[in-house]
């Protein structure tokens, strides 16, 4: 039976060695490959791999190198020495695992992307930025769906301390260590471990007895909280409402590898306060707090920020004497309000931020949060210090059977009115709040002040609530 030309004499030389047109060869083996063919490259594959391989390789079954080899349209073409050809003329799918990069580690790439970009604060020059892309794996700096370095799936607003044992045992700075910054010398009373923390420490410039707040943080995490609390801070220390922020003394720089800043001494957060006074607040200090906690949040919405994760661990008592000041003390998760709000567009794609117990329903659904979702945030907070059972999804582990109940709870013809019949303690004043919500939803207004005081201050009429009443947790003066 007569053939065509022959295609696979040439393959290899008597000492095993690839001829010179080997290649073009090859690329017509791979195409026009017939039945009886087989057997010949089989055998010119394992001289080729016994005279170039120092280590013997496992070798194709008989019963599958005896099979024809019909090779699919488009595979794709030999790459590299005459082994990797050897290996691809035993069969198209060896050839294509010895060629192909990994899907998985494709994939893998395609995630994340890192790109340099210039700090937004002083730090002695550019650094390596994590940019997440969502679609793309490039972006450039104008698209509207790049999301921020403060932007991570499942962020939170407050420090959660992680160190692997290792960081344990290699501290970047140990206990009574001393920093030089502008304003005289910070006494360190904790060593400094890990990526991000809080640590107490003593400032030369106050007295002794006075101990202090030291936040730190990594300057080449992925996911940074520091510089915008820094910059939030900083802005309101500019302004007659300072009081309702943390003050910042001193910071710097750490060993080239970390940041920090020095705060007045941190106390407990009201969800502490809550489980110290046995997990109920009385109603004077719940509608107390709801006001002093609303004040907080529309002072930073004043500065330009939305806080993106109101939920009581952000808000913190101030230490004796000032114990019945409440102050906003994490703003990691704060987003600058775009400056022309008229021509400002959402992005179509937001990572989830913050507590799934309180966050609002534009954070479930992906989109950006504006000013009023911090207020659907706060109603969730006052709701449950009013009646901690009246979250009916605080126990629920799916986000999406979160966001049902939420939706149920803020209709205020339905769902609503159905939580006034089941939880008595829950003022129908609300509704007007539940209103004022869907009122200004997906714009950047800042909501009314005067608005939202009046009503708390109806309900404590009715309930004949001491407007001045000091919190459970202080004495009477």
């Amino acid at each position: 039976m007569t053939r065509g030309k022959p295609q696979t004499k040439v393959l290899i030389n008597a000492k095993g060695k690839a001829q010179d047109s080997s290649v073009k060869v090859k690329k017509k083996i791979v195409t026009d490959l017939r039945p009886g063919d087989t057997q010949m490259i089989s055998d010119a594959s394992r001289k080729t791999k016994k005279a170039l391989s120092p280590k013997p390789k496992q070798q194709t079954p008989h019963h599958e190198a005896t099979k024809p080899i019909h090779a699919p349209v488009g595979s794709p073409k030999p790459k590299g020495g005459v082994q990797q050809q050897a290996v691809h003329a035993e069969g198209t799918k060896s050839a294509i695992q010895a060629t192909e990069p990994s899907l998985k580690l494709q994939k893998k790439w395609s995630k994340i992307h890192i790109k340099k970009a210039p700090s937004r604060i002083d730090e002695g020059g550019p650094e390596e930025t994590p940019v997440l892309a969502r679609k793309t794996l490039f972006q450039d700096e104008n698209d509207v769906n790049v999301t921020e370095e403060n932007e991570v799936s499942g962020a939170m607003s407050e420090s959660v301390l992680f160190c692997t044992p290792r960081e344990i045992m290699r501290p970047i700075c140990g206990a009574r260590a001393i920093l030089q910054v502008t304003e005289g010398m910070v006494t360190l009373e904790e060593p400094v471990i890990g990526d991000f923390g809080v640590v107490h420490c003593k400032l030369s410039f106050f007295a002794p007895n006075e101990r202090f707040t030291m936040k730190f943080e990594k300057r080449s995490n992925r996911f940074r909280r520091l510089k915008m609390e820094l910059t939030v801070f900083l802005k309101a220390q500019a302004t007659e409402n300072r009081r309702f922020f943390p003050y910042v003394h001193a910071r710097g720089v750490l060993s080239d590898s970390h940041l920090f800043f020095v705060v007045d001494l941190i106390g407990h957060n009201l969800t502490v306060q809550r489980v110290l006074a046995g997990g109920r607040f009385k109603l004077e200090t719940a509608y107390r707090l709801a006001l002093s906690t609303l004040t907080c949040i529309l002072t930073l919405h004043e500065l330009g920020f939305v806080h993106r994760d109101i939920k009581p661990n952000v808000f913190t008592i101030s230490n004796f004497p000032n114990a019945n000041r409440i102050i906003l003390s994490s703003v990691g998760l704060s987003k600058e309000a775009p400056g022309d709000r008229d021509s400002w567009k959402p992005r179509k794609y937001v990572p989830f931020l913050g507590t799934t117990t309180y966050c609002s329903r534009a954070n479930h659904n992906h989109q950006d949060q504006v000013f009023i979702d911090d207020i659907e945030s706060w109603l969730y907070m006052v709701c449950e210090w009013i009646e901690p059972e009246m979250l009916s999804w605080a126990h629920i582990y799916g986000r999406q059977d979160v966001l049902i109940a939420k939706e149920n709870f803020m209709s205020p013809e339905k769902g609503f009115k159905e939580h006034l019949g089941l939880f008595p303690s829950l003022p129908p004043e609300f509704k007007d709040i539940v209103h004022y919500i869907h009122s200004l939803k997906g714009e950047f207004i800042v909501p009314q002040k005067a608005f939202l005081v009046e009503i708390i201050a109806k309900v404590q009429k009715r309930l004949k609530l001491r407007e001045d009443a000091p919190f459970q947790w202080c004495r009477e003066a």
